[in-house]
């Protein structure tokens, strides 16, 4: 029985170190604008180098968040980007706090019944941290969530009319995570972005940018990369 066990775990630490070390590189980038599309389903960033495309997951959320009395209670947010550069797919995330004071009761329960996102009270000692960061009163809770959504790097037409229209106040600071793979690996069982675009559409924009590419370029982003 023994002999079994030790070769079953061979065979199982064999299959394990098939899989080739994740390796990553980490910057922070300036987006200078970012715009939504008229149905809010689609997000655009126009960053230092490059310009971005996001889609799906929690967006309209994110949205509609935008376009609500909360937004002006933002106290911090954290955007941060996982690039997956060997398939060019990315994972976007906005971590956003939101302070309470100001609210009615209403309004509170609202925020929290996940129309706006998923919104949660922080823990007590994150909660005393961003109290004591940003001057906040003991008394003022805080509530954090995260939006997520999925795309890819995009070509934008007419950058600089769209730079004028949305521009921001100041740069937000996005954190880039760019990730790839060393060596044959199983993508299906690394892929970050989980192609959770199943949720979002992923599996019909990708025969969808090929199909573009053989049909004359509308609009203001060119999909193709050639």
């Amino acid at each position: 029985m023994k002999k079994y066990f030790i070769l079953l775990l061979s065979l199982m630490l064999t299959a394990c170190s098939s899989y080739e070390t994740l390796a990553g590189e980490e910057s922070q980038e300036p987006v200078y604008a970012f715009f939504f599309s008229s149905d809010k389903e689609n997000l655009y960033l126009l960053g230092d180098k490059e310009d971005y495309w996001f889609t799906g997951g929690t967006l309209t959320k994110l949205a509609a968040f935008l376009d609500s009395v909360y937004a002006e209670r933002v106290v911090k947010v954290a955007p941060s980007v996982l690039f997956d550069t060997d398939n060019q797919m990315m994972t976007g995330y906005y971590e956003v706090f939101v302070r309470d004071d100001g609210l009615t009761a209403a309004q509170k329960n609202e925020l929290k019944q996940g129309k706006y996102g998923a919104y949660q009270a922080v823990s007590s000692a994150e909660r005393r941290a961003l109290q004591t960061e940003y001057h906040l009163a003991a008394q003022v809770n805080i509530y954090r969530t995260e939006y997520r959504a999925y795309g890819k790097p995009v070509k934008l037409k007419n950058r600089d009319t769209l730079l004028a229209d949305y521009k921001l106040a100041q740069p937000l600071n996005v954190r880039f995570i760019r990730t790839h793979y060393s060596g044959e690996t199983e993508i299906e069982s690394h892929n970050l972005a989980g192609y959770t675009l199943g949720v979002l559409t992923a599996p019909v924009w990708i025969p969808l940018v090929f199909t573009a590419c053989l049909q004359e370029q509308r609009g203001f982003m060119d999909f193709c990369p050639f």
